[in-house]
């Protein structure tokens, strides 16, 4: 929470002179002060950074844990922080809603809030009159014969229909438009006075900030982070308890008279093991990488080969590889060549000489000269 104060000032003076004397003599000063104030929110993740942390180093000053425990349960602080961090992240956090609070501070010399008041109760009245007038001027006009509304009423005699019965008509349909215009001007003058009421001093409220939640309407966009989610909540809960206390116990090391020292070996030998599994994994992870290396190149050199080929056969194996046929497909195929590209394409003897050209193209140069040669 935070504020913001403001404040005004304005005064005023009158005097009034008669004979070189002061008749009269008055003055006024006024002063407004106001206070704003809002709210900061804070996310989930920012009182758990708060709440988690202070906690743990409580209970430690106060000896309610080890040095070994305070460890432990600073490690399962900071993976749950991160994993909460990256689920408030992934589905957008729904924080609450800041709100403000803002006072018009406005001292001025046109009027008091007092006076403000005294206006807008006689102007109520003044509204609430010509509306009476208005609506009974309105039943004067519908009643006056010819009977109805004015917009309808016969402009000329006719029949039953009189010329000092449409002048009556006409009478009563004016007043009833005046009365009408007298209303909306009365309830135009009301609603400026409150306007001004609101602003002296009155407190507007306004809160912002809306649920993301709405960023996330698509179906399809949910269930994908419904399983981002599930799968970070699943790493969470996968905390090695046991491994941790090793860590631990290990780094203090084994004393001399240690009554321990099972427990010791037994960790020491976990992490060995760890290391090793760690090490497998990874050499695993190396292997699949160089075979999906190994593959890509292979795929890679096939497709240079029948590219090569493919151009080769085009060129009839060379007799017929000029400038202008080569230009020919150039343009055919989309591909400007280079310069340099286009004096190694001229100089090509053999199918290898073709294979090393094609490799010094791009692959999506080398696709579509292959493709323009069918």
């Amino acid at each position: 929470m935070f504020t913001a104060l403001a404040t005004s000032l304005s005064a005023g003076a009158e005097a009034t002179f008669s004979a070189d004397k002061a008749q009269a003599l008055s003055g006024e000063i006024k002063h407004a002060l106001s206070e704003n104030a809002a709210t900061i929110e804070r996310t989930q993740t920012i009182n758990i950074l708060r709440e988690a942390m202070f906690r743990n180093c409580e209970r430690y000053l106060s000896g309610a844990v080890s040095t070994d425990e305070f460890i432990v349960q600073a490690a399962r602080d900071q993976r749950a922080m991160v994993h909460i961090l990256a689920i408030e992240q992934i589905t957008g956090v729904a924080r609450a809603q800041s709100t403000a609070l803002t006072t018009l501070a406005k001292a001025t010399d046109a009027g008091t809030t007092e006076e403000t008041i005294k206006l807008l109760d006689g102007a109520r009245q003044r509204e609430a009159d010509a509306k009476k007038a208005s609506a009974a001027a309105a039943k004067a006009a519908f009643d006056q014969a010819p009977e109805g509304e004015c917009a309808s009423a016969p402009k000329a005699a006719s029949g039953a229909v009189t010329d000092a019965q449409i002048k009556e008509k006409k009478a009563k349909c004016d007043a009833a438009d005046g009365a009408a215009a007298a209303h909306k001007e009365a309830a135009a003058y009301q609603a400026t006075l409150a306007t001004a009421l609101q602003r002296q001093g009155e407190a507007l409220v306004a809160a912002w900030g809306a649920a993301s939640s709405a960023h996330n309407n698509a179906p399809a966009a949910g269930r994908e982070i419904a399983q981002t989610v599930l799968e970070i909540v699943r790493q969470s809960d996968d905390f090695n308890e046991i491994e941790m206390t090793c860590v631990v116990r290990l780094r203090n090391g084994l004393k001399i008279g240690d009554g321990d020292k099972e427990f010791y070996d037994a960790c020491l030998g976990l992490v060995k093991q760890l290391a090793q599994t760690q090490r497998a994994k990874a050499e695993s992870e190396e292997a699949e990488y160089n075979a999906l290396v190994s593959k890509f190149q292979s795929a890679y050199q096939k497709g240079i080969a029948d590219q090569s080929d493919m151009l080769w056969a085009y060129f009839g194996q060379g007799s017929k590889l000029d400038a202008v046929r080569l230009d020919a497909l150039a343009a055919k195929a989309g591909v400007p060549l280079a310069h340099t590209d286009r004096l190694d394409f001229l100089a090509v003897k053999s199918l290898s000489d073709m294979r090393v050209v094609v490799a010094k193209l791009t692959t999506s140069e080398a696709n579509r000269l292959a493709e323009a040669t069918r």
